[in-house]
């Protein structure tokens, strides 16, 4: 069994791979390496297996340097660097503009390239299609070599955000986060000055199929998703709200948040 973990050391991201054997208890390092540079600002999203053997992973950083080039400015940019089986980085790119971009998730696609999804507040550098002062979620579709096929901004006025992104069945795919808005792409948010779980579907193009918020008058954010057989959705989520779409809420929210 092949283990791959990334973890924050001295603020330089490590990547690790592990071999385990399944018979015995301890592991050995196959190799460890570092990447970016001893900044606060670096933060570590996710890392996935790539066809060739290698892995890919999403970052944000906010300066050059430890492998990290071309970054636009500003508080941070969206992270991507391509590995190859030995650590070794085939590719590196820095995503977004001159205000804040972070990378959440990341996914294979079939042609062979790859698509990210965050939260920008720029509106220049990479991001053409913002219409808002806000943030906005953020899909970015990537070629095989890391460069932009497409990208695309979703939602309105306040503040929304872009935390998970799956395949769909049909081709496109389905994007989980939250909003604080009610207008632009974002309709039928339950409860005034509240943030609520958003779920949307775009095609594979990036042109947007339908988004909806869920939740009630407090605060809800939706993590994770899966597409079930039968297309439909299984979403995971979090709330602090016991009304609108939450019904038994367990506890009280704790004193002091």
């Amino acid at each position: 069994m092949k283990l791959i973990f990334t973890c924050i050391f001295g603020f330089i991201l490590s990547v690790i791979s592990i071999q385990a054997n399944a018979q015995r208890i301890d592991s050995v390092i196959q190799w460890s390496k570092t990447y970016g540079k001893s900044i606060w600002g670096i933060s570590v999203s996710r890392i996935i297996n790539t066809p060739d053997s290698g892995s890919i992973f999403i970052s944000s950083v906010d300066q050059t340097g430890g492998g990290v080039t071309k970054y636009h400015g500003g508080v941070a940019d969206a992270w991507v660097v391509k590995l190859n089986k030995y650590g070794v980085i085939d590719w590196q790119r820095t995503y977004g503009g001159t205000a804040k971009d972070v990378a959440s998730d990341i996914v294979g696609t079939s042609d062979s390239g790859y698509i990210f999804v965050g939260t920008t507040w720029s509106n220049d550098g990479d991001i053409s299609s913002k219409n808002h002062d806000s943030s906005e979620i953020w899909v970015v579709k990537l070629k095989k070599d890391g460069s932009i096929q497409w990208q695309n901004t979703y939602g309105g006025e306040r503040h929304d955000d872009g935390y998970a992104i799956i395949s769909t069945l049909d081709g496109g795919y389905a994007i989980t986060g939250s909003s604080n808005s009610n207008d632009g792409d974002v309709q039928g948010k339950n409860g005034v000055g509240t943030t609520n779980a958003v779920v949307l579907k775009i095609k594979n193009n990036g042109s947007l199929e339908w988004m909806k918020t869920y939740g009630g008058s407090d605060l809800d954010a939706a993590n994770k998703i899966i597409q079930q057989k039968d297309s439909s959705y299984l979403v995971l989520a979090y709330t602090r709200s016991n009304d609108g779409d939450v019904k038994f809420l367990h506890g009280l929210e704790m004193p002091g948040y």
